[in-house]
């Protein structure tokens, strides 16, 4: 009996010891859990706004949406008058978009444009565009003409360039809507204006030749490429211009014309490229003169045109160089070489790790492998029906050589 006694009591002690041992455990997994919670919120409040505009930015670039929504509410919170508040809550419509909740981006879009002061500036401007582009996601080209008119308004006070990019905006929503007389008279008035920078001239030329090729008119947006050089003769833009009245001569079946206007177009480019007098100039003639390469199938030539940009000592700049790389990436996708593609972006994603153009790239090379997935699959598709038509045929000639009986019957 005692034997037994003391057995039990010796079991009943270990117990008591592992019941305490475990409660002194988890006191102190309780203790540096309150400590790290307490660290981990104090260095969130020594954060700076831009500091967590920053982190916040990143996660969006990520894909990341929920942890993005969750940082911007977080810096709108603690920061509610500061500049990168008003950014916040433009984020915050950007993840609405993202998310296609179009109606909730609206929302915010208004609240972040009256933090910004309003459609007049430049900020507000940007989130008034956003704006309408929630209208086109939905497909409700009147909705955004309406609203569009209304903002039209109030840009009275906005600088010219945002006024007649604002215009511009309008002719897209009017083309969208079928009302392409109205798109089309809107961007003739604006080349009808001389520009203080002629750059402001090329996204309206652009969009009137879309608009005269929409109608399959090639030959008439080809002609306004033309008139437009006989306007401004003296055009830095003429490259372009040339490559833009090849391009439309092409596909009016003008063939002779558009191998002359391209010829041009590439000594332009050139010219360009040796007349600049910095690297960004240089960079983008060449990327310029690699496109009209491309057009006309001369891939190789091409590249090694790009190639160039990538020469440190020649280009500094990251962007020039990022640029070139993104250019290359495309060049080997449209040849259908998409392992030469992927090969390029992730270089890129290597070299600028968490910023936008690694965004840009890993979302390209996420399509290419999509569309290698889908092209796999329909190619065995294709042989899977090839195998069944063979052993079809293989069946028919067997059974048509096999003898019959009197009746006919196999």
């Amino acid at each position: 009996m005692f034997a037994i006694k003391f057995a039990r009591n010796k079991k009943a002690n270990l117990m008591l010891k592992r019941l305490a041992h475990e409660r002194s455990f988890r006191a102190q997994a309780t203790k540096w859990l309150l400590i790290l919670c307490v660290s981990f919120t104090v260095s969130c409040q020594r954060k700076t706004p831009e500091e967590m505009m920053e982190e916040a930015n990143q996660l969006f670039q990520q894909n990341d949406i929920l942890s993005a929504q969750m940082k911007y509410e977080e810096l709108i919170k603690r920061f509610p008058k500061s500049r990168e508040a008003a950014q916040a809550r433009m984020g915050l419509a950007m993840c609405s978009f993202r998310d296609k909740d179009y109606e909730k981006a609206r929302e915010q879009l208004t609240s972040a444009i009256q933090a910004y002061g309003g459609v007049q500036t430049p900020e507000g401007f940007r989130g008034e565009i956003i704006r309408l582009n929630t209208f086109i996601e939905e497909k409700r080209p009147r909705d955004a003409i309406s609203q569009a008119l209304k903002t039209s308004d109030a840009l009275h006070r906005a600088p010219q360039e945002a006024r007649e990019a604002f215009q511009l905006k309008l002719a897209e929503l009017y083309a969208l809507n079928k009302q392409m007389d109205r798109a089309t008279s809107i961007c003739e008035t604006l080349l009808a204006i001389p520009p203080s920078d002629p750059n402001r001239h090329l996204p309206v030329l652009e969009r009137l030749g879309e608009l005269e090729a929409s109608g399959k008119d090639f030959a008439k947006a080809a002609a306004t490429f033309q008139k437009y050089l006989e306007r401004y003769p003296e055009t830095p833009l003429r490259g372009i211009v040339l490559f833009g009245r090849g391009f439309y001569q092409e596909q009016a079946g003008q063939i002779e014309k558009a191998r002359q206007s391209l010829a041009a177009s590439e000594a332009q480019f050139r010219k360009d490229f040796e007349k600049a007098t910095n690297a960004e100039n240089k960079a983008m003639a060449l990327l310029q003169l690699a496109k009209v390469q491309q057009f006309q199938n001369r891939y190789d030539e091409a590249r090694r045109t790009l190639e160039q940009i990538l020469d440190k000592n020649k280009f500094p700049l990251a962007q020039h160089r990022q640029a070139a790389e993104m250019a290359i990436a495309t060049l080997e996708k449209n040849r259908n070489q998409p392992q030469r593609a992927i090969q390029m972006l992730e270089q890129i994603k290597r070299e600028n790790p968490g910023s936008p153009i690694a965004g840009n790239a890993n979302e390209m090379i996420q399509m290419l492998l999509a569309e290698q997935q889908t092209t796999a699959t329909r190619n065995r598709a294709g042989q899977l029906t090839g195998t069944l038509r063979i052993s079809t045929s293989s069946l028919q000639t067997t059974f048509s050589n096999r003898p019959t009986t009197e009746s006919g019957a196999p």
